[in-house]
């Protein structure tokens, strides 16, 4: 198991469009970018979802019940990784 237990472990990166949070949007500029970082490195990548009505944070770029997405410093070491609200791990 990762040592790497809080999504803020891997270093969230900043939203240059913004200048203000972590959250980048799933359209225009923003979604643009998450997808060069996609191109470049899919291991910083990360996508907030609806679970249940509640948000998690899911490794990889997914689009089903998506609300946004996170770019990471550090890179995700399996796609199966999940944060709850919290931010601390779920599962494994």
């Amino acid at each position: 198991m990762s040592k790497l237990r809080t999504l803020q472990d891997y270093k969230p990166v900043i939203n240059p469009l913004n200048n203000h949070g972590v959250f980048f949007e799933t359209y225009g500029a923003e979604l643009s970018l998450v997808r060069m970082q996609w191109a470049q490195d899919k291991t910083k990548v990360w996508t907030v979802v609806d679970c249940d009505g509640e948000s998690c944070t899911m490794a990889g770029l997914h689009s089903v019940n998506r609300l946004g997405y996170i770019v990471t410093e550090q890179s995700w070491e399996s796609s199966d990784i999940v944060f709850g609200e919290d931010g601390k791990r779920l599962g494994r």
